[in-house]
């Protein structure tokens, strides 16, 4: 996607004269599902477009005005660029999969802006959260769980919230172990934190993540759809003095659907306790405790792959052969539904299943 495709999509989506959901679902229509450059909506006129997107004149003209900022917002991304920011959409090869497999799309973020490298977005993520102001105890398995977590070669995603969550970063950062930070506010208000974490994002362990624009300030309602995404975008999440009931936690539903798991330290609030208990939650009283839970429940660890030297060598592992896209789409099905985002990927670059071609 060009700097120039990427400024219409903040012109439509960040839009006083559009509304949000319209312009998702016409960059949806147009886009996702057609696999078209936004830019190319532009060249239309308002009667054109209004069939076509399935909406009246007058939101066909609104969108149209809208995509005169788009030049307002390519020096937007210009001067990220120049911070090391740049931004990803919805149609991005790297966006994640877990996202678009879990939530609703009209829930879903239609642009991240980032800082690091989109390399770690192939890697499945655990979350530790839970406490603001945890115990003594609480603190000291917040940041022996993110480092051993880390030392095993997981992944952990979270929003750097004071409490459990950025003990674990941080732990699991000082191991150097790979981390994502998704931000509830725009990447300017977060620079100065950032300044401190940009070795490791220079390293490749760290990628910081925004579905604001840069100049959005903190609120609390973007905090708790911070956590929500947190939540559907990890594999599992272990929790440790969590503040809320089950019920109360955003996205917990779209974790548990996809068959992720939650672990709950067996410290903290007794009646609370007992809630998440009975809506799944597995109990762990040390890290050791809760890496062999984790271990159980996905049946494989990252370490692991590094000591049998590739995944084909494990137990109950075998590679599916495939000659291209539509091979490799139906191999795929006999496992399970194939997400028809992954479907379109696939074919979307399918001359590199060509055998032909080095």
């Amino acid at each position: 996607m060009t700097a120039n495709d990427s400024a219409y999509w903040l012109a439509l989506l960040c839009s006083g004269q559009v509304k949000r959901q319209v312009a998702k679902d016409v960059i949806y229509r147009w886009c996702v599902g057609a696999n078209r450059a936004l830019e190319a909506l532009f060249a239309s006129s308002a009667a054109e477009l209004a069939p076509e997107l399935e909406i009246n004149e007058q939101q066909a003209s609104q969108l149209l005005a809208a995509g005169r900022e788009a030049s307002a917002w390519e020096e937007t991304l210009h001067a990220q660029a120049q911070k090391g920011v740049r931004l990803m959409t919805r149609c991005d090869p790297a966006y994640p999969e877990a996202l678009t497999q879990r939530l609703a799309e009209k829930t879903l973020p239609y642009y991240f802006f980032y800082r690091g490298h989109l390399a770690l977005l192939s890697e499945p993520a655990l979350a530790v959260l839970g406490a603001g102001q945890p115990s003594e105890a609480g603190r000291e398995l917040a940041a022996n769980l993110g480092r051993t977590l880390a030392q095993q070669g997981y992944q952990l995603i979270g929003g750097y919230d004071k409490g459990v969550d950025r003990l674990a970063l941080d732990a699991a950062r000082a191991a150097r172990g790979q981390t994502i930070i998704l931000l509830p506010l725009g990447m300017d208000g977060f620079e100065a934190p950032m300044q401190a974490l940009a070795p490791a994002v220079e390293a490749g362990n760290l990628l910081l993540l925004s579905p604001y624009s840069p100049a959005q300030s903190y609120q609390p309602v973007l905090g708790k759809a911070r956590l929500g995404l947190i939540t559907a975008w990890s594999e599992a999440l272990f929790l440790i003095e969590p503040e809320v009931e089950p019920q109360d936690w955003p996205d917990l539903e779209a974790l548990l659907s996809a068959g992720g798991r939650v672990f709950l330290w067996e410290n903290g609030d007794p009646a609370r306790r007992l809630a998440w208990l009975e809506a799944g939650a597995l109990p762990f009283d040390t890290a050791e405790t809760a890496q062999a839970l984790l271990r159980e429940a996905l049946g494989v660890e990252p370490g692991m792959l590094d000591e049998e030297g590739d995944i084909d060598s494990l137990p109950g592992i075998e590679p599916i052969a495939f000659d291209d896209a539509d091979a490799a789409i139906e191999a795929l099905g006999n496992y399970g539904r194939v997400p028809p985002e992954m479907a379109r990927r696939l074919r979307e670059q399918g001359r590199s299943f060509d055998p032909d071609i080095d």
